[in-house]
Parts: C-alpha cells; structure tokens; sequence
C-alpha cells in the first residue's frame, strides 16, 4: 500500500497551500485517492481471458506474514480459494457443503462452500448433478440429503400446484403436507405402510404432491407389483431415522451460514471477480477472529431454544416409533416439530 506521504502528494498536488482543505475532507481524498491507486482489474470476458494478479491470490493472515489464498487455478474454470494453513484444521470426517447461485462472479456458474477436507461422510443439498460428481469424487464417501432442502423442495411443488396460499392460510392442510416428508423419518421397512396411510388421510389436492415424493425418493411401484422402480433419490440419501436415533446432524445449515456471511459481505449478487475475492478474504478474517475466540476458552452460539426443543421432541417421537398403533399419528408428530424452507 502506497505510504500516506504520497498519497497527500498525489491529491495536494495542484493545490495551492491557500487552497488546501481541512483535516476531515483531506481524509476523505486519501480514501478517494487509495481507491484509485487500488483499482481492480478490468474484467475478463471470458475464462481464457482470466488472468488473476498476485495481490488477489494471497491472504494477509497477520503483518508482515502472507499465505497462499488462491489453491488451484490449474482450470481455469474452476478456482479454489482457501487459506492454505487452514487445511490442518479440516479434520472433521463429515463435509457440509452447499451451491449457491447468486453471488458467483460472471464467467462462473456456482459457489460452493467445502466446510472441511478428506470425508467419511457428505453433507448436501438435492441437486443431481453434485451428488453425481460427489460419488464420483469419493467413491468411498456416505453421501447425506439435508433435510432443509428437501423441505425447500416440497415447499416448491406446493408453489408448481397452485397450494402455497392454503399451505399458508390452512392449519390443518398445512401439517398434512408436511406429513408427506415427515416420512423421511419413517424406518425403511415401513414405507410401504406410510405411503399407504397418508392415500388414504390427505386430501385429493395434496395426492400429487404424495405421488411427487413416491416417484422421486422412494420409487414407484411397479406395475405387476413386484418391486420399486429406481427413484431419482435412493433413501440412504434421505433417510432421517437411523441418523436421529444416533443424534447426528440432519442438516447442512453451517454452510448456509457461510453463505450468509458471504452474501452480507458482498451486498451485491453477481459481483466482480476481484470484489468477490476480496470478500472471501473479510470472511476469512472474521473466521480467524472466530477461532481465535474458540482458541482462548470461549464456547460457540448455543442453537436457539426453539430448535432444540423441537429436535428433543423429534427424539422422542423417534424413539418411541413401535409404540404407535397408527403411523398417521407418528408423522402428524413429527410434522408439527419442523418448518418448511421459506
């Protein structure tokens, strides 16, 4: 950064001494003028076209030390950016990752956020083409839906059938649609069961939601009634019983809080390039304040009360699923402990 000394020479330059203003608007043109020295780059039209400068490919951790920022460019198509030293940290064997759209710099189609490194299980949210690329990745890997997504999904064909407005205005309709997904903490060998239940309880509006989640997540029957077909989204991936039995996460919501932060840094959607980096680089400075917190005894946000309540509720219903006469009651439970995304 260019010292102070010609900074003011640069703004006072055809200034006479009679003329120079007063200590505040003086501030004002060092910044004005800081701005223009720093101009970012011109942007690229086109990813072969790209070429990123130094000062955008590392990360000022402390004064007077810098580390790698930019971690592969080999693509350019693709570009991960991390703080290098970090890697050390991402020892957890889960991965919460999650894609956004809206604030991928142009050239680029999606931001994904990776919580960690070298994975015994994956975290995400339903959309096809990652979790392909996932299970090609990492073979070896466990690959888990979130259920707030999945939630979101449905929440999107109430609005493709014309029902958001009784989702919303309707109680009693409202917790029958959430049934449906609620059947997503149904143990695997009594699907069949709850499909059959629900039939026969919704009402005719909600039988083709009903039909979207058979054919989608649990597949449909064939027609000489031996067997499923293949659904888009086998039940390992969705499948919320065992994993609430062992109290294991059910959702991927630490990246979406990344996400969060990201967003709120860049005010904008689809920013620059240049604006972009710059902003994964205030996030990660809040992230090292963050863990330097952890570091000296602090303990993270609690969940907020609400939810840990409604996840202590889910629990129990859970555990307490062989002591339902009905499976309609088991879901209506269960759906009167969660929202749908919004």
């Amino acid at each position: 950064m260019e010292q102070t000394s010609q900074v003011l020479n640069a703004c006072t330059s055809n200034i006479s001494q009679a003329s120079l203003p007063n200590n505040y608007a003086l501030k004002k043109m060092v910044r004005r003028q800081r701005n223009e020295l720093k101009r970012a780059p011109p942007n690229p039209q086109s990813v072969e076209e790209l070429i990123i400068p130094d000062e955008y490919t590392i990360y000022h951790a402390e004064p007077g030390r810098n580390e790698n920022f930019l971690l592969f460019q080999e693509t350019k198509d693709l570009l991960i950016f991390g703080r290098e030293s970090w890697l050390a940290h991402l020892s957890s064997k889960t991965w919460f990752v999650d894609g956004t759209f809206k604030i991928a710099p142009p050239l680029y189609a999606q931001v994904y956020v990776l919580m960690n490194a070298n994975p015994d299980s994956i975290f995400c949210d339903y959309e096809s083409a990652a979790l392909l690329a996932m299970r090609e990745c990492f073979p070896n890997v466990s690959v888990k839906g979130c259920f707030f997504h999945l939630a979101k999904n449905m929440r999107k064909k109430l609005a493709d059938l014309n029902l958001i407005q009784t989702y919303n205005t309707d109680a009693e309709f409202a917790l029958k649609a959430k049934m449906v997904i609620a059947i997503s903490f149904v143990p695997l060998d009594h699907l069949d069961e709850a499909l059959d239940s629900l039939a026969d309880v919704l009402p005719p509006e909600l039988h083709p939601l009903l039909n979207w989640f058979e054919d989608n997540y649990v597949g449909r029957l064939n027609r000489r009634g031996n067997g499923r077909r293949a659904p888009i989204f086998e039940s390992s991936i969705w499948n919320l019983y065992e994993r609430t039995l062992h109290e294991e996460d059910r959702t991927n919501n630490h990246s979406e809080a990344a996400h969060r932060r990201l967003q709120t840094e860049l005010g904008v959607l689809h920013p620059t390039l240049w604006k972009f980096i710059d902003a994964l680089r205030a996030v990660q400075h809040g992230r090292d304040i963050y863990y330097e917190s952890l570091v000296a005894g602090n303990n993270p946000p609690k969940k907020l009360r609400r939810y840990r309540d409604a996840d202590r509720r889910i629990l129990q219903i859970v555990r307490n699923f062989a002591q339902y006469e009905a499976i309609e009651e088991y879901l209506r439970g269960i759906a009167h402990n969660y929202q749908m995304g919004q």
